[in-house]
């Protein structure tokens, strides 16, 4: 409880005392109202004084003491009027929490200011105090709690002083950085005048000096029409004596006025985005290093396989191809043989050993597919294409247009997502695809750093939900024989798995929806050259085909069978007439030549003359002869 000589004081400064005993202010009187308070308070001796029990989101606690008669103590030159503990974690202090119906969320500088804006705030501004300019960080590092705005439109009110005191303006523009590194949907600032001729004045001030039914106005008017920055220039003159810190280096560095104000932003965006990895990494196991002579001891294993000779147990496995080519379908015939009992994708073929051999899923195990480009319509209808006997052993998430809901960067959401998965004992997890999660982040696709980062969190989302394979699906680059996007995409899977189009090698032109698809794996313990894809249209099933061999070997047929069909018509014909300046097929030609197929001759001049074999009955003969025979 409050005594009533710090109710009249709290009222007077527009807070309501009433909201302020409710979030757990109260007066120290006497030792007794120590007791059962954290070091060093429960020794506390300079009474009275009101106790403020800074509290986040989350509910950690770090409490305030403001002495009615601060103690000799000083620092910097001045009292100590607010004292936390030695070491305190600032907190961002939750006065009036967001909830459902929360459109703004205001962030206060000061105890006071922050009560009194709790007191007045309009409906749908949610409150939050930070008890001095700075201490939304610590050690320079932005605190946790800041990610609570994320998505979310934020006013800071700073003291009056930002307008002139460039140690508040650059704290306010830091904030805001490291507001935005959090993903903050938009952020503003409140501008204040002094009160009472008190150029430092907090809200509390202004707000003191107003009418109780002017003061919900006065804010929302202030919040309706809060700026870009703490003010409409940065202070040439700070307030204080000496200049420290980051400011005063990239001063030394030449930068004044927009270019410090862009810099100390994008420094605090920088900083929280590293304070919000920290965060979401898993707490660090302690090294367990062996010498080379007891890992040499240590006896081989086989290779596990969830499918043999494809993916090994355990493997991060990247699916990689062009739009269209069939990376859906080619993940529903996977989910079929795990479920099934039936081998992928060399079910009846002979000659390939225990290739696509799959260990399946037992014990009410499940397979679970993740869909963030296709609707749910049809992937219905495509899974049903696949007549898939044990369905009770898949599951399947249709997130496209919904792609926040897989935020699994953030650690709540990913928590989340595992706890589903664990119960629910998925031990194959397929994400199709990676792209519209990229867009989903603002990531650039051909940054190694943020794509790493999505990828560390599916890295997480695995080891915390105890899926065992991850499959994870992406786009290839526009001539289809690379993933596309940043190198890190290459060096993070265990496997990759490329399917391709016949004729998508050449850019120019744009693959028939028909062409023949062809499948190539590599990755540890991994090695499957390229082969070419039997497709059944109605059951959706892929098989590798028995005949047909790579691109490479097709094509080389074709320009076979071109030039043979070439020199049928118009035996004796030269080199340059079959071949013109195409080195491709001139190594086609000379195959036919050694293999005695296609037989030549001195033409005239310098020239080479050809024929098929079965029209020369030696090596060599005449145009004229080649012509008889043909």
């Amino acid at each position: 409880m409050l005594t009533p000589e710090h109710r009249d004081y709290l009222a007077a400064q527009a807070v309501d005392v009433a909201l302020a005993e409710k979030l757990g202010v109260r007066s120290l009187t006497s030792h007794a109202d120590n007791v059962g308070l954290p070091r060093p308070f429960d020794n506390w001796a300079n009474f009275p004084a009101i106790l403020f029990p800074w509290t986040s989101e989350d509910g950690r606690v770090e409490y305030q003491v403001r002495p009615d008669n601060p103690t000799s103590l000083v620092k910097g030159g001045r009292p100590r009027k607010y004292v936390f503990r030695k070491g305190a974690v600032p907190v961002l202090w939750a006065v009036r929490p967001m909830d459902d119906a929360t459109e703004v969320v205001l962030i206060v500088e000061g105890t006071k200011q922050a009560l009194s804006a709790a007191s007045y705030a309009p409906e749908g501004v949610a409150v939050y105090g930070i008890a001095g300019c700075r201490t939304w960080q610590k050690d320079g590092e932005p605190i946790p709690d800041l990610a609570g705005a994320r998505g979310m439109d934020v006013v800071i009110c700073l003291d009056a002083d930002a307008s002139h005191n460039d140690r508040v303006y650059d704290a306010g523009i830091e904030l805001a950085g490291a507001l935005k590194g959090v993903d903050a949907a938009s952020v503003a600032f409140t501008r204040l005048g002094p009160a009472a001729g008190d150029e430092k004045a907090g809200l509390d001030d202004v707000l003191a000096e107003l009418d109780v039914t002017e003061r919900t106005g006065y804010l929302l008017n202030a919040i309706e029409e809060a700026k870009a920055d703490p003010a409409d220039r940065r202070p040439k003159d700070g307030a204080a004596a000496e200049e420290s810190g980051l400011t005063d280096r990239l001063k030394a560095l030449g930068l004044s006025g927009d270019a410090l104000r862009h810099a100390l932003e994008l420094h605090s965006r920088a900083e929280a985005q590293k304070a919000l990895r920290r965060l979401e990494m898993p707490p660090a196991d302690p090294p367990s290093s062996v010498d080379l002579a007891a890992l040499l001891a240590e006896p081989d294993e086989e290779t596990p396989w969830r499918v043999e000779g494809l993916i090994p147990s355990g493997a991060n496995a990247l699916v990689v191809a062009q739009a269209k080519a069939g990376k859906t379908t080619l993940v529903g015939n996977l989910i079929r043989s795990v479920v099934d009992w039936e081998s992928f994708l060399t079910e009846g073929v002979e000659g390939v050993g225990n290739l696509g051999k799959v260990t399946p899923l037992i014990d009410g195990q499940k397979a679970m597919v993740v869909d963030l480009e296709l609707d749910r319509r049809t992937i219905r209808r495509w899974f049903r294409d696949q007549r898939i006997t044990n369905t009770g052993a898949v599951l399947v998430e249709s997130l496209r247009g919904r792609i926040g809901v897989f935020d699994i960067k953030d650690p709540e959401r990913r928590a989340a997502w595992a706890k589903h998965l664990i119960q629910r004992d998925v031990k194959v997890l397929v994400i199709d695809c990676l792209g519209p999660l990229l867009a989903h982040y603002g990531a650039d696709e051909n940054s190694n750093t943020e794509v790493g980062q999505v990828l560390a969190a599916m890295e997480s989302l695995k080891l915390e939900a105890g899926v065992e394979e991850l499959i994870l699906v992406h786009h290839a680059g526009h001539n289809g024989e690379r993933t596309r996007g940043a190198s890190r995409l290459r060096d993070w899977p265990d496997v990759e798995v490329r399917l391709m189009i016949e004729g998508s090698e050449d850019p120019r032109y744009e693959p028939a929806p028909d062409a023949p698809r062809y499948i190539a794996a590599r990755g540890r313990d991994v090695s499957i050259r390229e082969r070419k894809l039997a497709f059944n249209g109605v059951t959706r099933r892929l098989t590798l085909a028995a005949e047909g061999g790579n691109r490479a070997q097709v094509k080389s047929q074709k320009q076979r069978e071109m030039l043979l069909d070439k020199l049928k018509k118009r035996p004796g014909s030269s080199q340059r007439e079959l071949v013109g300046t195409n080195n491709a097929l001139r190594n086609v030609l000379q195959e036919l030549i050694e293999e005695g197929l296609v037989h030549t001759w001195a033409g005239k001049g310098k020239s080479i003359d050809h024929a098929l074999a079965v029209n020369c009955p030696g090596r060599e003969c005449s145009r004229q002869e080649a012509h008889q025979s043909g």
